[in-house]
């Protein structure tokens, strides 16, 4: 049922998707000596160590290329990050942790790794508040909701991937706020609340008024509509990595030449010598570069001193993007339970109501049971307040929490910009062709670039195998 699957969508792609990152322990193929002054020669420079930049360096290698991997944080994998349940030996996925049908590079790429699957747990009722009543989703079906699906798939549709600021109207899509096209087309509140929660919330930004219409229409078509970026069976949130989404970064970095991955090495500048490449100053080693591969945000590449400067579009493009700021509603809550108890009473662990989303999110095996919600670091909610809601959604045994372990995005602002970057009014059609078009010798990845499941684990392997690509023709 599309009310309550709508409301998880947002649960999926701000942290499903995300991005491309993983927090896997990994020691292998880092690099982690402390020497400023360290000089090295490769052919291919990658800054980022998510799922795209670590992808790309694999690809890479595996083409016969050298290749220096530079990350900011003290780990690998950016907006994906393995965190343990206590001693118990099993995890939960603080970042992005779905899969699906359609998300073929990704799914490839688990399958070559030598990962597995497993199906979300979706089997048996879901529980949703309205009002002072809880009751299953079966009952709340909503006819409005499905048909205005139908209308923004049929808007996305008309928007081309490879150049959306060339659509019939882009100029005029382009110039319209989210809000001012609900307020103008949607007219149940119902509605508006479908919009806010399964598009505006979802990209990062709650405000529609600071969202471009043209942006929202790409992004769904780039996902392939909404229906599919709700669903569970059969959508963006059908299956998750047995052992956690982390262990796609950990498997990546495994296959590296040893010292590939240097850590706690942001870079401060890149200076492009024509010819002969480009010098990647960081902070712990300096790497000389026939090319160089950026796949952080955006907006934090604005962070980096280029000389000589970036061209005018794609400067203009990163500062338009550099007043997102990670917001408060990207926290993570897992409520770790003894076993998944609501499974015996006919549950499927899905909720939506006064805490928000939840879902279940037990590991493969079923044999600990752990609730998942999508939090606001600016909530007053207490723990209490979670017991007392799931204790009405689940039945009392709610009450017998073994640990709760959080995630909250919006503290990690110093290397995250945001869950999943949106895009304001009139920069589609200004500078958004920028997003991947690569200069000179720079090239760019990242889950933001792709055309296809842009801003999901997919995206950045797409990302990466596109630019593996570029670079192996030209060296």
């Amino acid at each position: 049922m599309f009310v309550a699957r709508h409301k998880l969508q947002a649960l999926g792609v701000v942290l499903g998707v995300l991005v491309a990152t993983c927090g896997g322990v990994f020691v292998a193929a880092q690099d982690s000596t402390n020497k400023n002054s360290r000089v090295e020669k490769v052919d291919v420079a990658i800054v980022g160590a998510g799922v795209s930049g670590l992808t790309a360096a694999y690809k890479l290698e595996e083409a016969g290329y050298s290749v220096k991997v530079l990350e900011a944080r003290d780990r690998i994998c950016g907006r994906i990050e393995n965190q343990p349940v206590g001693d118990t030996g099993y995890l939960v996925e603080g970042g992005g942790q779905w899969v699906g049908p359609t998300q073929d590079r990704v799914l490839a790429l688990i399958d070559t790794l030598g990962l597995e699957t497993f199906k979300t747990h979706v089997t048996g009722s879901g529980r949703i508040r309205l009002g002072d009543f809880v009751t299953s989703f079966e009952d709340t079906d909503d006819p409005e909701e499905d048909a205005l699906a139908k209308e923004l798939d049929k808007l996305a549709a008309k928007i081309p991937l490879d150049k959306p600021w060339e659509a019939s109207n882009a100029k005029e899509l382009d110039a319209t706020t989210v809000e001012e096209w609900v307020n103008e087309n949607v007219k149940t509140a119902g509605g508006a609340q479908l919009i806010s929660d399964l598009l505006t919330t979802s990209l990062s930004e709650p405000d529609g008024s600071k969202v471009s219409l043209l942006f929202m229409l790409y992004w769904l078509r780039s996902v392939g509509g909404a229906k599919i970026a709700a669903a569970f069976e059969g959508g963006a949130q059908d299956s998750r990595v047995v052992e956690g989404t982390g262990a796609i970064c950990d498997a990546l970095a495994e296959r590296l030449s040893k010292g590939t991955v240097a850590l706690e090495s942001p870079v401060t500048d890149i200076i492009r010598r024509g010819k002969k490449g480009a010098v990647i100053k960081s902070a712990k080693v300096t790497v000389e570069a026939k090319r160089v591969v950026l796949t952080c945000q955006p907006q934090k590449c604005g962070e980096i001193r280029f000389k000589p400067k970036l061209p005018r579009d794609r400067r203009k493009l990163q500062k338009a993007l550099e007043k997102q700021k990670p917001k408060p509603d990207s926290v993570k809550l897992q409520f770790v339970y003894k076993k998944p108890f609501w499974r015996d009473d006919g549950l499927s662990g899905l909720s939506v109501g006064a805490v928000g989303v939840c879902v279940d999110n037990s590991p493969a095996d079923g044999k600990i049971g752990v609730i998942m919600c999508f939090g606001n670091a600016d909530s007053e909610l207490e723990e209490e307040d979670y017991l007392e809601e799931f204790e009405e959604m689940y039945g009392p045994k709610a009450r017998d929490l073994k640990s709760r372990i959080v995630k909250d995005w919006s503290k990690d602002g110093e290397w995250t910009a945001t869950c999943v970057t949106s895009v304001p009014p009139g920069v589609m059609t200004s500078s958004w062709k920028t997003i991947r078009e690569p200069i000179d010798i720079l090239h760019f990845a990242g889950a933001e670039t792709s055309q296809v499941w842009m801003g999901y684990i997919d995206g950045a392997v797409r990302s990466a195998e596109r630019v593996a690509e570029e670079i192996a023709g030209l060296l």
